[in-house]
């Protein structure tokens, strides 16, 4: 099928024909990951409820036993999803073949769309600072601005890496895999933007019962509904699809890295460096975290208008040829 590009294609598939089942084993292993947390974690937490009831302040088992259900819902899960990516990684066949450049091509790649991505964030916060008139955060100067540069870039590289090697090297590939190129582009972007929302708590107070560790893992797998975000989650799938379409343009991940990097380096200096006093504006301009207003969706809308023009000249080049 033309437009379909094999270094996309998983299982030896060829490009007239599709093949679901990387889709089925991530969408089965994604939910049995929260199967596996609602089983394990209840007797897990009251296990260290009762050894920590005594524990004296400042231990390990006092900070465990202060922790509530749903962290340990969320901490088995996530033990269970790392292993189970691991096995789907292998079961791929991508180790060594995700697409990460590690040469001069690379390199350039990498720093080009991190100064992009820098960039469009900067934008923002320009635009905030002009129009919103953020206040420096209490205790900010230049050894602290230093400091939370550094650290918003090592966690920019690490999210960076391993969300791209994830949700481009492993997710949209089984997508591409199962549906049209466009399709694989929008459906692995929703798997992207509705992964990021959490946020689901365990009431405290509430008595442990049987069915406990069911209610909270229902909630976190259906964490999108519960928690929706209206521009965030747009904002989230529009990144994505942005991310899908320059993953498709280059045909590796280094672009994307630095891409995502760039976002997150500006986002989480930002958003560790300011305050906001006035909401105004924030429905357009975003709060600190920046991406949660309409401007940042409009901007992620013109990057995507020029990908998505080089994704379809790409399709009808390959069509022609």
């Amino acid at each position: 099928m033309a437009g379909r590009d094999e270094r996309f294609l998983l299982f030896g598939t060829p490009p007239d024909r599709f093949d679901w089942h990387g889709v089925g084993w991530f969408a089965l292993l994604f939910a049995a990951a929260f199967a596996v947390g609602a089983v394990v974690a209840p007797p897990l937490y009251a296990g260290v409820i009762w050894l920590g009831a005594g524990a004296e302040a400042g231990t390990l088992l006092h900070y465990l036993a202060g922790k509530q259900l749903d962290v340990y819902v969320d901490r088995v899960r996530l033990l269970f999803a790392l292993g189970a990516t691991l096995w789907l990684i292998g079961y791929c066949r991508l180790w060594g073949r995700f697409g990460f450049v590690w040469d001069r091509r690379g390199a350039v790649e990498f720093m080009c769309w991190f100064g992009v991505g820098a960039a469009m964030l900067a934008a923002m916060t320009g635009l905030q600072w002009i129009f919103l008139g953020p206040e420096w955060a209490a205790g900010a100067g230049p050894d602290r601005l230093a400091r939370t540069v550094t650290g918003a870039l090592a966690t920019a590289l690490a999210v960076g890496f391993l969300e791209e090697a994830i949700f481009r090297g492993m997710v949209f590939r089984m997508f591409y895999t199962a549906v049209r190129p466009a399709a694989a582009v929008v459906l692995s972007a929703l798997v992207f933007a509705a992964v990021h929302f959490k946020g689901v708590s365990f009431d405290p107070e509430a008595e442990l019962q049987w069915w406990s560790g069911f209610a909270v893992a229902w909630q976190s797998f259906l964490a999108v509904v519960y928690t929706f975000e209206f521009f965030p989650f747009v904002n989230l799938f529009l990144a994505g699809v942005a991310l899908n379409l320059l993953f498709v343009r280059t045909g590796g991940l280094m672009a994307c890295v630095g891409l995502h990097a760039g976002w997150v380096v500006v986002r989480q200096t930002w958003a560790k460096s300011v305050s906001l006093e006035s909401e105004a504006g924030v429905f357009w301009l975003g709060g600190r975290g920046v991406v949660d207003g309409v401007v940042p969706v409009f901007i992620l809308c013109v990057l995507i208008g020029g990908l998505w023009y080089g994704f379809y000249r790409r399709n009808v080049e390959s069509a022609g040829g």
